[in-house]
């Protein structure tokens, strides 16, 4: 008797990983043929993982937040499906994604492809992304002399997109050789240490990523934290605990690292409220200096155009930033204004970080 191997595949699949009765899976008709392009898909823009698709089957490796490379293969299924979606199956859970006109992008399905597309590579990328170094998250390589437990000050920079934090940090950190600590490090699972004269922007993808304990739960605190701040900016709760949670992890591995390292740091991350930056203040100390750096909505659509966000979403990113309180603790406002270059910028925050150091002493 031939055996239809392709239907058989299929079928097996079926009961494997849908949630319908063995028998229905037997008398379904044969699905439609393939609507993607087999190959190498990268998952969102990170490189959080990366997908496999051929004949034989799909498979589903993640490169991040990984506590140990044991877990990084996960199983999948791919069917066809009707008017250009493919039905995926990732660890259990199924959902219908949207394939692209051209097979090359693929958007939704399960778990974490609700929200990063998979967007097809040739197999020269696929395999830059797959052997792309990894660090141990308990000791990351920093591009600066150790001072193990001998901490000096702390200054964190925080703003709005497009404000400067990234760059006005650099030059502090290269001027004054003070370690520079990136917060999109931890929020997107890479060393978070910057090098001088190293564009953290432009680095970013090609980081190494930090594996070991504790990953894994940083990932999922991730997950938990971006639907919170969702839901909060549409007023669906008050329940900052996801949020809290996140925060204090982040506060818990700049003083790790701190005592790790030593020295002077300065730290850049996009913070929004007053509450958030009390978390970091509460865990790393009375000595922590934040400098709240205020730009105007004009001229934060001037420095990111082209970064594909519309008007209407700048705008939103823009207006929930809480400037810096009056009665808010070693904290100091500072307005980026076009007329002051960045070096000009840089060194009137170290100016007031400085000053506001010598104020606590006297």
């Amino acid at each position: 008797m031939e055996v239809n191997t392709k239907l058989l595949i299929n079928i097996l699949a079926c009961i494997a990983f849908s949630s319908i009765p063995a028998d229905a899976c037997w008398s379904r008709s044969p699905p439609p043929e393939k609507t993607w392009i087999n190959g190498d898909y990268e998952v969102g823009e990170i490189d959080v993982a990366i997908v496999h698709v051929d004949d034989d089957g799909a498979t589903f490796q993640q490169l991040k937040f990984l506590d140990s490379e044991y877990s990084a293969m996960q199983p999948m299924s791919w069917l066809g499906g009707e008017n250009n979606t493919v039905e995926i199956t990732l660890n259990g859970e199924t959902a219908t994604a949207q394939v692209s006109k051209d097979s090359k992008t693929i958007t939704g399905g399960p778990g974490a492809l609700a929200t990063s597309s998979l967007n097809w590579i040739t197999p020269e990328e696929a395999d830059i992304i797959r052997n792309r170094e990894k660090e141990p998250v308990s000791a990351p390589n920093v591009p600066y002399p150790l001072r193990p437990g001998k901490v000096g000050k702390i200054a964190f920079l925080s703003g709005p997109p497009g404000s400067g934090k990234s760059t006005i940090s650099g030059i502090i950190a290269k001027k004054e050789k003070w370690i520079y600590y990136e917060g999109d490090g931890f929020f997107l699972g890479f060393n978070p240490y910057v090098f001088p004269n190293e564009s953290q922007v432009e680095a970013r993808s090609d980081k190494p990523a930090l594996i070991g304990p504790g990953m894994a739960e940083r990932g999922g605190a991730l997950v938990q934290f971006l639907i919170n701040q969702h839901q909060l900016g549409l007023n669906q709760t008050n329940n900052r605990r996801p949020t809290d949670h996140y925060y204090n992890l982040m506060a818990e591995d700049i003083k790790t690292e701190r005592n790790r390292v030593g020295g002077d740091w300065i730290v850049a991350f996009a913070i929004d409220k007053r509450l958030d930056r009390d978390i970091f203040r509460k865990v790393l100390g009375e000595d922590l200096i934040f400098v709240v750096l205020d730009i105007s909505l004009d001229l934060v659509k001037e420095r990111l155009k082209g970064r594909g966000k519309g008007e209407d979403e700048l705008a939103n990113d823009h207006w929930k930033y809480e400037p810096a309180s009056e009665d808010e603790p070693n904290t100091i406002g500072f307005e980026i204004i076009k007329s002051r270059s960045k070096e000009e910028n840089a060194q009137a925050v170290l100016d007031l970080i400085n000053q506001e150091i010598q104020s606590n002493m006297e």
